[in-house]
């Protein structure tokens, strides 16, 4: 997008009505399909020439089609229909009524019985996965239609890394699924113990792996197209409990910079005046009682639904408490008297939807008449604005982002940029030089060499080559509290098994005792800890052990559980 195209959007956008109600995009495709004229020819090429990328050349020549039209795979049965809409209908916090669940993907893992049903709602396109034997589900979670629309690629992950926990608390599945376009016959899965083969249908992809190692996740998805095309896409670059993103560039926030007229003394009439706008509290909860000491219990809160066809409640409570409430339960940020409006007329509160996309919302004072995220890719995204109160859906890779709030009269009157993970930014010489402090030699050959930088600005960035090619690594934020060790993963290597961990607080030794008795030791290098699982201990069946920590006068600190096996 460059400076004309962004000029254009505005000033189409300011002249742009608001909608009471999202089109309905399945009548306009099935108008449009019915048409084989002369005319629809002429206009798709020059809806091409206009539109000018391959995202949008994707799109209009049907890769997503079927979502966009709110027609992937076939209808859920009766009894998934019911269930669905008898769960949607206990909150206000619901999508709406009509709301059709379209089944894609049924399958079975060791004998247990999975399900992934996908929907249209408004501007959202949403999956869930129904794990049916253990009576268990992840979702709805779902992804901006933006965000599918100008996909450069046939592939939108919507949970890249996700899983159940067993009784124990111990990994009991790895489970990655998302959206694929028209065309897509296979979708590779990247993961730490190797590639695996996706589900694919319903023009959706769907991983799952039972009884995973500690640590498993999803690097990168591959959809292969029938003509033999593959796309790569990353979803991890940084392991470990507390990784954070260090090998992606930086990018610059988009969009203005500048406000053009300020709103003096910025505040939302209604919800001072005590109006009841929108849903009250009560009414939310429908028998689901929330903590009355929280600040949201203040009987003046009040809920309103920016984008009636989200299940997202965004409202304002107490003295100046801003409140995002979804069936999870609310969220609040809240700055007493005039700090609410600090940074100006926008107030707001980011939330993560799931691991792929961010919630953004947020109040707008008097005086703001629309809301538009200026993404750092280049897109722009106009927020669901109702009584004050605004909300959208945001892929984490388009962060950093700029929230622009604009008047009557097209002018910027608030500007806010955001990062996320709180605008943190891992400094560069952090993950520049690392050195040496850690060579393990596994039972059957493999070969581990630990890496660990200097601390820049709090961070400390790790990496453990192997032999066999793996390379793992991440960046440690700095740590104020959290567990004294803890277990990043655990990696194969040829036919090896290693285990990567750190250790805080004071921990200077690791003894790694496993369910036979047997006890390993081994020593921490600036906090990062490597071993090898003795030949003994390695074999297909999935076994469990712990990590203890130590301190220099011998002092147990704490014990970390972890489970491995050698097959997957």
């Amino acid at each position: 997008m460059n400076e004309f195209d962004t000029i254009v959007f505005d000033q189409l956008d300011a002249f742009t009505p608001e909608l009471d109600r999202w089109p309905d995009w399945l009548d306009v495709l099935r108008r449009a399909r019915r048409s084989r004229t002369h005319r629809l020819l002429v206009a798709v090429a020059a809806a091409i020439a206009v539109l000018g990328s391959a995202a949008a050349v994707t799109a209009a020549l049907g890769g997503f089609d079927r979502w966009l039209a709110g027609e992937p795979g076939r209808p859920a049965s009766n009894a998934v229909q019911e269930r669905f809409q008898q769960a949607n209908e206990q909150s206000l916090a619901a999508f709406p009524k009509d709301t059709k669940l379209r089944e894609l993907i049924q399958t079975e893992v060791d004998d247990k019985r999975y399900a992934l049903y996908g929907f249209r709602s408004g501007s959202s396109l949403c999956l869930r996965l129904d794990a049916v034997t253990l009576n268990r589900s992840i979702g709805p979670t779902c992804a901006p239609v933006a965000k599918v629309r100008n996909s450069p690629a046939p592939l939108v992950a919507i949970v890249g890394n996700s899983g159940f926990q067993t009784q124990h608390g111990r990994p009991g599945a790895a489970i990655s699924f998302g959206l694929v376009a028209d065309g897509v016959t296979r979708v590779d899965v990247s993961a730490v113990d190797g590639t695996h083969r996706a589900l694919i249908g319903g023009n959706a992809y769907l991983w799952l792996q039972r009884e995973p190692n500690s640590g498993q996740r999803v690097l990168r998805l591959t959809a292969v197209r029938g003509t033999g095309a593959r796309v790569t896409l990353p979803i991890t670059t940084s392991f470990g409990l507390f990784g954070a993103e260090s090998s992606s560039p930086a990018r610059s926030p988009r969009g203005p910079s500048r406000v053009e007229r300020r709103i003096p003394n910025p505040t939302v009439g209604w919800f001072v005046r005590g109006e009841r706008r929108g849903f009250s509290l009560g009414e939310v909860e429908r028998g689901s009682p929330l903590d009355r000491t929280s600040p949201t219990s203040d009987r003046a809160t009040r809920l309103v639904k920016p984008d009636p066809d989200s299940n997202a409640l965004v409202g304002l409570s107490g003295h100046w408490c801003l409140l995002f409430f979804e069936r999870g339960g609310p969220s609040t940020s809240c700055t007493p008297g005039r700090e609410f409006w600090a940074r100006g007329p926008l107030n707001l509160l980011l939330s993560g939807e799931n691991d792929e996309f961010i919630r953004v919302s947020g109040v707008a004072a008097d005086g703001v008449r629309r809301v538009v995220l200026f993404l750092a890719g280049g897109e722009r995204q106009r927020a669901a604005l109702r009584d004050n109160l605004f909300t959208a859906l945001v892929a984490q890779a388009e962060f950093p982002i700029r929230v622009v709030a604009y008047d009557s009269r097209d002018r910027v009157v608030g500007v806010q940029t955001w990062r996320w993970n709180f605008g943190a930014t891992i400094p560069k010489q952090a993950a520049r030089t690392l050195r040496p402090v850690l060579h393990v030699k596994g039972p059957k050959g493999a070969m581990a060499v630990a890496h660990v930088g200097r601390k820049v600005h709090g961070y400390r960035c790790w990496r453990v080559d192997f032999s066999t090619g793996q390379a793992p690594g991440g960046c440690l934020p700095p740590i104020g509290s959290g567990p004294s060790i803890w277990v990043d993963l655990v990696q194969p290597a040829g036919r090896d098994l290693f285990v990567i961990g750190h250790v805080f607080a004071g921990v200077t030794s690791v003894r790694v005792k496993f369910a036979n008795g047997d006890v390993i030791r081994t020593k921490s290098a600036s906090g990062l800890f490597v071993f090898a699982i003795p030949r003994p201990q390695l074999g297909p069946q999935r076994r469990a052990a712990y990590a203890v920590g130590y301190t220099t006068e011998g002092h147990r600190v704490q014990q970390q559980g972890f489970v491995f096996s050698t097959s997957r």
